[in-house]
């Protein structure tokens, strides 16, 4: 399990007007479930490296909630670089699955 704060004040709690951010991703050979919670108020957004993932052949699809939501998460294969942007509105989550396409 790969564990860290994305973007927050320096003790994990979001004291600014923008969003906080953390990640938390669970990889296996063929499969990562990364899960993203957003804990403040305002907007946030950031790009999360998952470099075990370089240079392998991946997809990204939707775990939870599985039906287009109002954050915006998009996967780039080549750097292995998620970004997501999340709105403003209060405390809520996402989970994606990055599959690995070369088994």
């Amino acid at each position: 399990m790969v564990a860290a704060p994305v973007q927050c004040d320096v003790d994990g709690i979001s004291k600014a007007a923008t969003g906080c951010l953390a990640a938390f991703a669970l990889a296996g050979p063929e499969l990562t479930l990364f899960s993203v919670y957003h804990r403040g108020s305002g907007p946030a957004e950031a790009a999360v490296p998952l470099p075990w993932l370089v240079d392998v052949p991946t997809k990204m699809e939707p775990v939870f909630p599985s039906e287009p939501t109002d954050w915006t998460l998009a996967w780039d294969p080549t750097p292995a670089v998620l970004t997501l942007r999340a709105p403003d509105s209060p405390v809520s989550a996402r989970t994606v699955a990055v599959r690995t396409t070369n088994y």
